[in-house]
C-alpha cells in the first residue's frame, strides 16, 4: 500500500504542489485581508515634559533595628609609639577628650619644615619685589661690559682668521720661496755634517781601540808575572805564596780573595783574546757594524782588565792588613807589587774612560743623523708645498676656523643682548610673571603647611562622642599602627544598624547623612550620620551583606531598642542642576539622548493621556550625571524649560474623527499659536531610591 501511495505521489508531485500553493494563496490571503480589515487602528501618544532645575539626590535604602548602644574602635591613622594614654576600662569620657597621644616628633618636624619653607618663599617674594641694590646693578653692568669686550675680541679673531685664509690661498711671495730653498740647502749641509761627524767618531773610536791594545798586552803580562808565575819560590805561584802568608789566620777569607783574583784575571784574558781577534781583522776603513763590534768588545776587555787589576790590589791589601794585624814584617815584594798595581790601575782607568767617551761620541753622532734627515725632509716638503700651493685640507681647515669665528661673533652678540636685557630688567624691577610664579609657590607652601598641620592632628586621638571605655589593651610606650585598636568606646545614644548588600554598601561612606523612619512611629522622621561600615561582610545563601551603623543627630524618647527601622542614606547631592525623568533618557552605543518634538509641528494635538505628533521627533544628544529612581541629571545638551518626550504609548484609535478640536492643539514654543505646556513634568528632584 505504501508503495502505491509513493508511486502516485511521485507521478503527480508537481501538480499536487501547485494545487496546495493555490489553496494557500486563496485561503490565507483572504484570511489575512479579512483580519487586517477588522483590526482596530492604533496611534502613538507621546507623554511630554520639560527639563527642570533643582536639587537631585541619590540614596541607598536598607532596613534594620534600633540598638541602645554603639561600639566604636578608636584607631590611629598613623604609626608610632604611644606617649600619652588616658582612660581605662569603665571610665566615662566626654566628646573631645584626648584618649591617646602618639609620638609626633617627625610630624612636628614636618610642620616646622613646611613653616620654614613658607617663610623662605615669603622672603624670596619680598626680595623679588625689592628694588635692585647697587651691587647687583654693578655686577650686571660689569657682565655686560665683559660681553661687549668678548664681542670685540671675536671681531678681531674673525679678521685674523680671514687674513690667514686669504694668505693661504695666495701664491707664495719670492722671499718665502728663497727662505724655503735656503732652509733646504741648510738642512742638506747639516745632514752632510752629521755624516762627517759620524765618520770622525768611528775614526776616533778606532784610534782609542789602537791605544788600548798598546797598553793591554803589557798590563796582562805584568799581572801574569806578578801572580801566576813562580817568582818568589820555585814550584809555587806567587798568588799562592801571598795566600800562604796569611791563610793560617783566616783561611776562608783568604781563599775568597784568591779565587776572585783568579776568576777576574781569567775573564780579562778571555775578553782580551776575543777583542784581539776582532782587532786583527779590522781597519779604519771597516764598515760601521764591524767597528761597533770591535769597539764594544774592546771596551768590555778593558773593563774586565781594570776589574782584574783592582782585584789584585784588593788581594794584596788584604794580605798586608793581616800581616800588620798579627805584628809580623811585611815582605818588600808585597810593597813593590802594590805600588806597581797603583800604576796599572791608573792606565786601566784611563783606557776605560777613553773607551766610554768613544762609544758616547759614536752614539751622539749616530743619533744626530735621523734628526738631520727629518729636518731635511720637512724643509723639502715645506718647499714643495709652498711651490705647489696650499693643501685642500689646510684650506678647508682654515675655512672652518673662519666659520667658527663667525659663529663666535653671533654668540657674542647674543650674549650682549642677553646681558643688556638682564640689566634693563634689573633696573625695571620684577617681572609680573616671576611675581605670579613666586606667589603660586607661596600658595603651595601654605597648602603644604596646612597638610602638615592636619597630619599632626592625626597623632592625637580624641573621643568622638560621650561614652564609656569598654576596653583598652594598649599601654604607654606601645608601638601602634593604623590597624591597632587604642580603645573601644560604647555610647549610650541610640543607633540604627542597617543591613545592605555588597552593591549598595560600595556607595556608602562614613559621615554620609541618612533619614530614618520607623514602622512603629510613622509620624517620626529622624536624621542621622553613618558612623561605621563593616569591613568584612556576612554571606548567607550566596548573598553577602554588611552592617552599617547610623548615629542619630537627635534623640527621640519614643524610639525604643529593637524597633524596626528603615534608612535612606544620601550618597550624593547635586544642587541647582538640570534633570529629566529616567524614562526620557535613551542610549545608543555609548551615547545618551532624549527625544524632543519637532520645532515646527502645526498638526500636533493634545488627546487624552498624551499628545499626538504629526512629525517625527528629533534626537538631542546629552551628557548625564547622577540618577535616582525617578530622575537623571543632565550635564549638557539641554536647558531649563526645554520640551522633551518622557514616554510613548501605542493606544487604540477612537472610532470618530481623529482630528481633535483646534482648541486642544499643543502650543509648542516657537511654533505658530505660541504658548503651551508639557505633560508628565515633576517639581524638584526627588530624594528617591537608587
Amino acid at each position: 500500500m505504501n508503495e502505491i501511495r509513493t508511486s502516485f505521489f511521485s507521478r503527480h508531485k508537481t501538480g499536487i504542489i501547485v494545487l496546495i500553493l493555490i489553496l494557500i494563496g486563496i485561503g490565507g490571503g483572504g484570511y489575512f485581508a479579512y483580519r487586517q480589515s477588522m483590526k482596530p487602528k492604533s496611534e502613538t501618544r507621546s507623554i511630554l515634559g520639560t527639563v527642570e532645575k533643582g536639587t537631585l539626590t541619590t540614596t541607598v535604602s536598607g532596613s534594620g533595628q534600633i540598638s541602645l548602644s554603639n561600639q566604636i574602635d578608636v584607631k590611629p591613622k598613623v604609626s608610632g609609639d604611644i606617649i600619652v594614654l588616658n582612660g581605662k576600662s569603665g571610665d566615662e569620657i566626654k566628646e573631645g577628650t584626648v584618649i591617646a597621644n602618639i609620638d609626633s616628633r617627625e610630624a612636628s618636624k614636618a610642620v616646622r619644615d613646611a613653616r620654614d619653607n613658607l617663610e623662605s618663599s615669603l622672603l624670596s617674594l619680598q626680595k623679588l619685589m625689592a628694588p635692585a641694590d647697587r651691587l647687583a646693578l654693578l655686577q650686571a653692568q660689569h657682565s655686560l661690559d665683559a660681553a661687549k669686550e668678548a664681542q670685540a675680541q671675536a671681531d678681531k679673531d674673525l679678521e685674523t682668521a680671514r687674513l690667514n685664509l686669504d694668505k693661504l690661498k695666495s701664491p707664495p711671495d719670492p722671499l718665502s720661496v728663497i727662505q724655503a730653498k735656503n732652509g733646504v740647502a741648510s738642512a742638506k749641509e747639516a745632514r752632510n755634517k752629521a755624516d762627517e761627524n759620524l765618520a770622525k767618531a768611528y775614526d776616533d773610536g778606532f784610534g782609542v781601540v789602537v791605544s788600548a791594545f798598546l797598553d793591554m798586552p803589557g798590563l796582562l803580562s805584568n799581572m801574569d808575572d806578578m801572580f801566576f808565575q813562580s817568582g818568589i819560590e820555585k814550584n809555587q805561584l806567587t798568588i799562592d805564596w801571598f795566600a800562604n802568608q796569611v791563610s793560617k789566620w783566616d783561611y776562608a777569607k783568604t781563599t775568597t780573595y784568591q779565587q776572585h783574583l783568579t776568576r777576574s784575571y781569567d775573564t780579562a784574558r778571555a775578553q782580551y783574546d776575543t777583542a784581539l781577534a776582532l782587532y786583527k781583522t779590522a781597519t779604519r776603513a771597516s764598515d760601521y757594524a764591524t767597528l761597533d763590534k770591535l769597539i764594544a768588545q774592546t771596551a768590555t776587555a778593558v773593563a774586565d782588565l781594570d776589574t782584574s787589576i783592582k782585584s789584585g790590589k784588593n788581594f794584596l791589601d788584604y794580605v798586608k792588613d793581616q800581616i800588620l794585624l798579627h805584628g809580623t814584617t811585611v815582605p818588600s815584594i808585597l810593597t813593590t807589587d802594590r805600588n806597581a798595581l797603583d800604576i796599572y790601575i791608573g792606565k786601566s782607568n784611563t783606557a776605560v774612560a777613553n773607551m766610554a767617551n768613544a762609544k758616547r761620541s759614536i752614539n751622539d753622532a749616530v743619533g744626530a743623523v735621523p734628526g738631520a734627515d727629518r729636518t731635511m725632509t720637512e724643509r723639502a716638503e715645506a718647499l714643495s708645498k709652498l711651490m705647489n700651493g696650499p693643501d685642500s685640507l689646510d684650506v678647508r681647515s682654515s675655512e672652518l676656523t673662519v666659520q667658527q669665528k663667525e659663529q663666535a661673533i653671533i654668540d657674542a652678540r647674543r650674549s650682549v643682548e642677553e646681558k643688556t636685557a638682564s640689566l634693563d630688567k634689573l633696573k625695571q624691577g620684577p617681572d609680573p610673571l616671576d611675581v605670579q610664579s613666586q606667589e603660586l609657590a607661596i600658595l603651595q607652601k601654605k597648602n603644604a603647611l596646612s597638610d602638615a598641620r592636619e597630619k599632626l592632628l592625626d597623632y592625637t586621638l580624641v573621643a568622638p562622642f560621650d561614652g564609656i571605655v569598654a576596653k583598652s589593651d594598649v599601654q604607654k610606650g606601645d608601638a601602634v599602627s593604623p590597624g591597632t585598636v587604642i580603645a573601644t568606646l560604647i555610647t549610650k545614644q541610640r543607633i540604627a544598624e542597617i543591613t545592605l548588600n555588597e552593591v549598595d554598601v560600595s556607595k556608602v561612606a562614613v559621615r554620609q547623612k541618612a533619614v530614618l523612619t520607623l514602622d512603629a512611629l510613622p509620624d517620626v522622621s529622624i536624621t542621622g550620620e553613618v558612623a561605621e561600615i563593616d569591613t568584612i561582610g556576612t554571606e548567607s545563601q550566596g548573598v553577602v551583606s554588611y552592617i552599617v551603623t547610623i548615629i542619630f543627630d537627635t534623640q527621640e524618647s519614643r524610639v525604643k531598642p529593637g524597633m524596626s527601622v528603615s534608612a535612606n542614606i544620601i550618597t550624593a547631592v547635586h544642587q541647582d542642576v538640570l534633570f529629566v525623568p529616567n524614562t526620557a533618557i535613551k542610549s545608543r552605543s555609548t551615547a545618551q539622548y532624549v527625544e524632543a518634538p519637532a520645532e515646527n509641528d502645526p498638526q500636533a494635538r493634545i488627546v487624552s493621556g498624551g499628545a499626538i505628533l504629526s512629525l517625527p521627533t528629533r534626537r538631542v544628544q546629552v551628557e548625564i550625571g547622577i540618577s535616582n529612581d525617578e530622575s537623571t541629571e543632565v550635564v549638557s545638551g539641554l536647558k531649563e524649560g526645554d520640551l522633551i518626550v518622557v514616554n510613548s504609548l501605542n493606544v487604540q484609535a477612537a472610532g470618530t474623527s481623529s482630528q481633535a478640536p483646534s482648541s486642544s492643539a499643543i502650543r509648542i514654543p516657537g511654533l505658530p499659536g505660541g504658548g503651551g505646556g508639557g505633560f508628565g513634568g515633576r517639581n524638584g528632584g526627588g530624594a528617591g531610591g537608587r
